[in-house]
């Protein structure tokens, strides 16, 4: 009896030892996966080449952080990121920002202004350091008064609409009428260089509302002259109260290539020296828009001024309110 006791015992002890070894086996396994996962995503991330340019108003009344959200075409959500720091042609330009959210592919981080960074060093929960390239950001600085001051002059926002498809933009606005406001629209000075026939209109909708129209036509040299895939950029509506200023709200603008209406290349072949045309569509790094021929296009329907986050420029018009 005691020595069949003995053997269910060492049975006992063996399976447990047999399962605590697979135990063991699968978690190295499972562990042996994950980095390898990871070293193949990181892997992924170092052959990236982002051809994408973005440019910023950094609207604040003073001289504190200001949120700002920084984009990848890869998912940076899963690195397990503890410390990130903007650069500039290798050198550091803002060291350890604060890093305020990492959702899917994007980073928001708290700066103070900068004029430009392009790329972000981060440091990952295991000590290693990876580079995170985003493509260029530009920041245009814009000093606007201290909202909380004018709480009951800024005006509520009713509608907001921006539309850009073959080269031209087309942003409205409708506001409450207010005689003792300005409104002034501002786009970042890179961008205006690329800008011709702007037009800025005002139309009444009814006793208490007026729509402001902005329209604009984009070149196509603002990705050719930049070797570009893409750019984005900020344009913003401005309330001028009796000289005191604040961005009531700001549009994103992607611009791409398939934005624009098809066009011709002509070359030479060098074997024929006959001129040969095609129709040339290059592949956009990243799209926001669903479709090549649907326009991008951001309706805002909404009642609170401010919305969102590059060299400060006087508005280039203004229509009373």
């Amino acid at each position: 009896m005691r020595l069949r006791f003995i053997l269910i015992i060492m049975l006992l002890l063996t399976n447990s030892m047999f399962l605590f070894g697979c135990t063991n086996n699968n978690q190295e396994k499972v562990i042996n996966e994950s980095n390898k996962s990871k070293n193949t995503q990181l892997e992924y991330i170092r052959q990236v080449s982002v051809r994408e340019n973005s440019y910023f108003i950094f609207n604040s009344h003073d001289d504190n952080p200001k949120k700002i959200k920084i984009s990848f075409p890869y998912r940076i959500e899963d690195l397990n990121i503890k410390k990130a720091s903007l650069l500039l042609n290798n050198k550091v330009v803002s060291d350890n920002v604060k890093i305020i959210q990492i959702h899917e592919n994007e980073l928001t981080v708290d700066i103070k202004f900068i004029r430009k960074f392009d790329a972000v060093e981060v440091v990952l929960e295991d000590g290693n350091n990876v580079r995170l390239e985003p493509g260029q950001y530009y920041f245009e600085n814009f000093k606007e008064d201290n909202l909380n001051e004018f709480e009951k002059e800024i005006l509520g926002v009713n509608n907001f609409h921006l539309k850009f498809k073959d080269g031209h933009l087309l942003t409205d606005i409708i506001l409450p009428q207010d005689r003792n406001s300005k409104i002034e629209y501002l786009f970042p000075s890179q961008i205006r260089k690329y800008a011709s026939n702007i037009g800025f209109s005002h139309q009444k909708i009814d006793n208490n509302s007026i729509k402001y129209t902005l329209e604009a036509d984009i070149s196509r040299d603002i990705l050719l002259k930049n070797n570009v895939n893409s750019i984005i950029f900020d344009i913003g509506m401005i309330q001028n109260y009796k000289n005191h200023k604040w961005f009531l709200i700001k549009g994103k603008v992607p611009i791409e290539t398939s934005d624009f209406k098809k066009y011709r290349n002509t070359y030479f072949s060098k074997k024929t020296k006959k001129a040969r045309s095609e129709s040339i569509r290059y592949a956009p790094f990243y799209s926001l828009i669903s479709q090549p021929d649907i326009p991008y296009m951001l309706v805002y329907h909404i009642h609170h001024p401010h919305q969102e986050q590059s060299q400060a420029q006087v508005p280039d018009a203004e229509f009373p309110a």
